[in-house]
């Protein structure tokens, strides 16, 4: 009977690891589906225009740097996003088996 609390108890801690799993990422995914409708387009917007406004000298190169700066941490948080969203399927393949 011990043992058959035992395996029940890890069945539950398993199943709610699983649940907990799932949980992140749709959490991940959300934030994923987040840069790739706006975040993501709104880096390539700054970089573009970034540029330009460079090339004809509105902007100096300190400034220019800066939106850079803040484009790249965009797409580095966005691929961080994705590590970790796939860091989370990998442990629920290990699951899955």
């Amino acid at each position: 009977e011990i043992a058959l609390n035992e395996l029940e108890y890890q069945r539950n801690k398993v199943s709610l690891e699983i649940e907990n799993l799932l949980y992140e990422l749709n959490q991940y995914f959300r934030q994923i589906r987040h840069f790739r409708n706006n975040a993501l387009p709104q880096a390539e917007t700054l970089l573009h225009t970034a540029l330009i406004q460079l090339n004809t000298e509105e902007i100096d190169y300190t400034q220019y740097l800066q939106s850079i700066s803040l484009a790249i941490q965009i797409k580095t948080e966005y691929y961080k996003v994705i590590h970790d969203y796939n860091q989370t399927a990998i442990q629920l393949e290990i699951y899955g088996n």
